[in-house]
C-alpha cells in the first residue's frame, strides 16, 4: 500500500509540474502577444521582430512555469512528508484546472500593475498591492474551484479531461516547436548584416572641451583618432532638450520631444497621492533597436543613467539591456567595454551597440592618474556633496570663481579618463578586425553648465551651453563616406537615426524628422528645434530665437556677435524677432504628431527616487 501511494503521489506531483509547465507556456505566449501588438510590429512590417519576441519570452516563461510548478510539487511533498495526505487525483486535477484561467490572469493583471502603477517590487505600496492582488487571486480561485467540485462526480468533466495524461505536455511542445520554427524560418528585413553600428553617447559632453574641436588641452587623443581613418566632425550639432530623458528618446526615434510625448521638462511629477511618476516612451513607436533587430542585428544597451531604466521604455529593439543606477549598479566605462567585449564574443556578425558613458556627467572625480591633472589638490568646497550642489543649482549658496574653475577642471579630467577607455576600446576592435568596418557615432545627449547662464550641471535652459552637442562619425572603410570631412552645416541628434539606417540599407515605415547626414544636398539654412517643458527654441548658425508660450516672453540672440547669448536683442530687432516667431509656429503646426501622443507614466520607486536626489534631479 505504501508503494501504491508512493507512485500515486509521484504522479500528482508531475502533474502539479506538468500543469506549472503549461500554465507558464500559455502566459508567455498571452504576454509575448501582447508585447507584439502593443509595439505594433505587424503594422508596421516587423515580422522578424515579432516572431523572435513571440519566441524568446514563451520559452522565458515556459522555463519559468516549470520552476514555478516544481516548487508547488515540493510544498506538497513536504506537506506529505510532514504527515499531511496529498488530495484526491480528482481534487489535484480540478484545483490544477481551475488555476489555469486564474494565474492567467493573476499574472497579466501583475505585469500590467507593477509596471505602471506600483514603484519598487519591495516598496510599502507594492507589497501591499501585490498581497492584496494574490489574496484576491487565490480567493478567485478556491471559489471557482469549490463551485465546480459539485459538477465532478468520478472523474473530470470532458472539457477538462484533456489535462491528464500527456495532453499539456504534447501542446507545450507544440507551442514552443511553432513558436520557435517560425523565428527561424521568419527572414529578418535583410538577410547579411555587414556594418556593424556602435553609438558612443557621453551623458552631458560639452563639445568644445575635445581637441577635435579645437580645445587646448589634450583631453581626447582617442575621439580624435576617429577623424583620422574616416571620421566626419559636425561642428554644428544641435541636441532636441537640454537633458538626457528627451533627448535620448528622439535619438532612437528620430522625432521631436513633444512628438514622442517626453517633454514635460523636469524629471517627473508628484500626483495627488504623493507618488512619484514619470513619462515612458511609448511602446508604439519605432526606435532605432528595434529597426535593426529586426533586419537581423544583435542589438545590446550598455551604460547607466536614471532616466533610461528599463521600465522607462527605452529597451524596446534590445536583446540585452544593462542600464543601470549610477550607485551599487553603476556601469562605466571600463564595465561597460568589458560587459561588451564579453558579450562580443558571440556576436560579430552584424551587431548594433549603445553605450551610454555617465563617466562626465557630475560628480565630477576621476580614478588615479586624472584625478588633480588639471585641477590640483582638492577643493576647499566639496562640490561633489548632493548638498551643496542642489544649494549651488537653486541660490541657496554662491560658489566662488576658485572653487567653479576646479569644478571645469576636474571635469575635463574625467573626459580625459574616458578618452582612455575609448581608445582601449578602439585598439581591441581593430584587434578583432572589426574596427574597419564599423560605423562609429560619438555624441552627447547634452552639454553641460558651470554657471555661464546663472546655473549648474544641465536641463536647466535652452542656450547654445546646453544644446551644442560633439557628433563625430567614423565611417566604414572601404566606402564612400571613408574620408575626413568638416560639416559646418547645421545638424540635429534626430539626425543620426537615418544616417545609420542609410548606412545599413534600411528604412523605417513611419515618418520621421531627421534627415541621413550623408546626403549630397542639404538646406544650409535649415533650422534646428529644441524644447524644455513649453519652452521652444529655433536656432540657425546665424540666430537663435527662444519663446515661451507661457508668459509670452521671447529671447532672441546674434550668435555670430555673441556666442554666449548674453544680450537678448528681441526688442531691438522687432520685425526679425517676429518672422523667427512666426517660423516656430508654422514648424509647430506642420510637424505635428499624425495621431495623438497618449502619455504614459511609471511610478518612481525609492532606490529610484535617491538616485535622482543624488544626481540633483530633486531636492
Amino acid at each position: 500500500m505504501s508503494r501504491l501511494h508512493t507512485q500515486s503521489s509521484t504522479r500528482k506531483i508531475l502533474t502539479i509540474i506538468a500543469l506549472g509547465l503549461f500554465v507558464g507556456n500559455i502566459s508567455g505566449l498571452v504576454i509575448a502577444i501582447w508585447v507584439v501588438l502593443e509595439n505594433e510590429y505587424i503594422g508596421q512590417g516587423m515580422f522578424h521582430l515579432a516572431v523572435k519576441t513571440i519566441a524568446a519570452r514563451t520559452f522565458m516563461w515556459t522555463l519559468w512555469g516549470v520552476l514555478g510548478g516544481a516548487v508547488i510539487a515540493a510544498a506538497a511533498a513536504i506537506a506529505a512528508w510532514l504527515g499531511a495526505r496529498l488530495a484526491s487525483k480528482r481534487r489535484v486535477l480540478i484545483g490544477a484546472a481551475t488555476a489555469v484561467p486564474i494565474v492567467a490572469f493573476y499574472m497579466g493583471a501583475g505585469l500590467y500593475l507593477n509596471r505602471y502603477y506600483l514603484p519598487g517590487f519591495f516598496e510599502l505600496p507594492s507589497i501591499v498591492a501585490n498581497i492584496g492582488l494574490t489574496l484576491l487571486g487565490a480567493g478567485l480561485w478556491y471559489t471557482v474551484m469549490v463551485l465546480s467540485m459539485p459538477l465532478v462526480k468520478t472523474s473530470l468533466p470532458r472539457g477538462y479531461r484533456w489535462l491528464q495524461g500527456w495532453v499539456p505536455i504534447v501542446f507545450v511542445i507544440l507551442v514552443l516547436g511553432l513558436t520557435q520554427g517560425a523565428d527561424l524560418l521568419v527572414a529578418p528585413s535583410r538577410k547579411a548584416p555587414r556594418t556593424n553600428v556602435i553609438i558612443l553617447l557621453v551623458d552631458a559632453l560639452r563639445y568644445e572641451r575635445l581637441g577635435a574641436y579645437g580645445y587646448h588641452r589634450p583631453t581626447s587623443p582617442n575621439i580624435n583618432e576617429l577623424l583620422r581613418e574616416g571620421g566626419w566632425i559636425f561642428t554644428q550639432a544641435v541636441a532636441p532638450a537640454s537633458w538626457t530623458k528627451p533627448s535620448v528618446a528622439s535619438l532612437f526615434t528620430s522625432l521631436y520631444p513633444y512628438q514622442h510625448g517626453i517633454d514635460s521638462g523636469a524629471w517627473g511629477r508628484t500626483d495627488d497621492q504623493g507618488a512619484t511618476r514619470v513619462d515612458v516612451l511609448l511602446p508604439g513607436l519605432t526606435t532605432l533597436a528595434e529597426v535593426m533587430a529586426d533586419a537581423g542585428y544583435n542589438t545590446v544597451a550598455l551604460g547607466s543613467n536614471v532616466h533610461l531604466l528599463p521600465r522607462f521604455g527605452f529597451a524596446q529593439g534590445f536583446e540585452t539591456y544593462e542600464m543601470g543606477l549610477t550607485d551599487e549598479n553603476s556601469i562605466s566605462a571600463p564595465k561597460i567595454h568589458d560587459r561588451f567585449l564579453n558579450w562580443l564574443d558571440g556576436h560579430e556578425q552584424g551587431f548594433f551597440a549603445y553605450f551610454h558613458y555617465i563617466d562626465v556627467h557630475w560628480p565630477y572625480s576621476s580614478p588615479p592618474p586624472f584625478a588633480g591633472m588639471y585641477s590640483g589638490p582638492p577643493s576647499s568646497v566639496d562640490y561633489n556633496s548632493r548638498e551643496i550642489i542642489a544649494k549651488a543649482q537653486h541660490g541657496g549658496i554662491v560658489l566662488d570663481d576658485k572653487v567653479v574653475t576646479h569644478m571645469s577642471d576636474a571635469y575635463d579630467e574625467q573626459i580625459q579618463f574616458l578618452d582612455a577607455e575609448i581608445g582601449k576600446l578602439i585598439k581591441e576592435l581593430k584587434s578583432r578586425g572589426l574596427y574597419d568596418e564599423t560605423l562609429i557615432i560619438l555624441t552627447a545627449d547634452h552639454g553641460e553648465e558651470f554657471l555661464e547662464h546663472g546655473h549648474f550641471t544641465h536641463g536647466t535652459s535652452l542656450y547654445d551651453v546646453l544644446l551644442r552637442v560633439p557628433l563625430i562619425i567614423k565611417f566604414p572603410c572601404p566606402g564612400p563616406n571613408c574620408y575626413q570631412r568638416k560639416v559646418d552645416e547645421q545638424v540635429e541628434l534626430i539626425d543620426i537615426m537615418p544616417t545609420i539606417l542609410r548606412q545599413v540599407g534600411l528604412s523605417v515605415a513611419r515618418p520621421i524628422q531627421g534627415r541621413d547626414l550623408t546626403a549630397q544636398k542639404r538646406d544650409k539654412k535649415n533650422p534646428a528645434f529644441s524644447t524644455r517643458a513649453d519652452d521652444i527654441a529655433m536656432r540657425t548658425n546665424e540666430f537663435k530665437y527662444i519663446y515661451s508660450p507661457v508668459d509670452q516672453s521671447e529671447e532672441f540672440y546674434d550668435l555670430q556677435a555673441d556666442p554666449g547669448e548674453m544680450r537678448n536683442i528681441a526688442s531691438d530687432y522687432p520685425e526679425l524677432t517676429a518672422s523667427f516667431q512666426a517660423q516656430l509656429l508654422d514648424w509647430m503646426a506642420a510637424t505635428k504628431p499624425d495621431r495623438d501622443v497618449k502619455r504614459r507614466e511609471v511610478v518612481l520607486d525609492k532606490k529610484t527616487l535617491r538616485e535622482l536626489q543624488s544626481l540633483g534631479y530633486v531636492k
